[in-house]
């Protein structure tokens, strides 16, 4: 026998933990006549064990109100924020409020829906099959510009005429939508324009799709960051959400690649383009 843990109380009555171990000292025609017995306490491990699965199971909860139910109130909020744009006649100033402040509580439920995915991606993934990349791209465009209709979103992409078909599950329109809106948040024109192109690699075993943008690009450093949301606090981008994390997190789970480069080559200021391999 070997590692059985067993609850034990000690001579003052208080409950401990021991791994008890045993093993034959000297054995007869038969059976052992003599057997070792090792006990080695164990409670301050058990003890940590349970404080670990009590976080666990609170982190959960909090993830549950959080992806859930302050998302639905969210929801409630904008809808009754953009009920009363519609429905009143107000100063120019106040419907400038109105809009500031139902763009941050959609910029907020994508955070919360970002989250949600990557729950899930760590949690119970859904399972890989072969889809088509347009409706994934038709639905990531419509989102992005519902999300910036003070913008104008000029996309140019030659995926709707060609027939493209990867291997990626339910989430893959967000890998579309989260570099598309990336994009357009971080460039401070009214037109913003976002080139994607998408063709087969020499070895025509993936997809590459290329996002590029005109906005204020990223230094080498950045371009090495961007995608993190984990790790050590000075290796992230702060303030950036989770909307990049969420595509490198996709890509790795259904075994693809991505990465940023320089819109044009050697000067980073002309805008970036993202590279993204399914």
């Amino acid at each position: 026998m070997s590692g059985l843990e067993m609850e034990m109380l000690g001579k003052d009555g208080k409950s401990i933990w021991a791994s008890v171990s045993s093993r034959a000292l000297s054995s007869g025609i038969e059976r052992p006549l003599e057997i070792g017995l090792t006990a080695i306490d164990i409670t301050r491990r058990r003890i940590t064990e349970q404080h670990l699965r009590e976080e666990s199971q609170r982190a959960n909860l909090y993830l549950e109100v959080m992806t859930s139910d302050l998302n639905m109130t969210n929801q409630n909020v904008l809808f009754a924020l953009e009920d009363l744009s519609i429905s009143l006649e107000l100063p120019d100033r106040l419907k400038g409020l109105l809009s500031e402040t139902a763009w941050s509580l959609r910029n907020a439920g994508r955070m919360i829906a970002n989250m949600g995915i990557l729950i899930s991606l760590d949690q119970s993934p859904p399972d890989k099959v072969q889809t088509r990349l347009l409706p994934h791209f038709n639905k990531a465009t419509r989102e992005a510009m519902r999300d910036f209709e003070w913008k104008t979103l000029e996309i140019n992409t030659n995926i709707e005429n060609i027939e493209f078909e990867v291997v990626g599950h339910a989430f893959l329109w967000y890998v579309f939508f989260n570099i598309i809106h990336y994009c357009s948040s971080i460039d401070t024109n009214d037109i913003v324009q976002v080139d994607i192109s998408a063709e087969l690699t020499e070895a025509g075993d993936m997809v590459r799709i290329e996002f590029e943008d005109y906005g204020p690009g990223m230094n080498d450093t950045e371009k090495t960051q961007i995608f993190r949301r984990g790790g050590e606090v000075k290796e992230q981008l702060a303030g950036r959400g989770l909307s990049l994390t969420v595509v490198d997190r996709y890509l790795s789970d259904i075994g693809g690649k991505n990465w940023v480069e320089d819109r044009v080559s050697g000067d980073y200021t002309q805008g970036s383009k993202f590279v993204v391999l399914l």
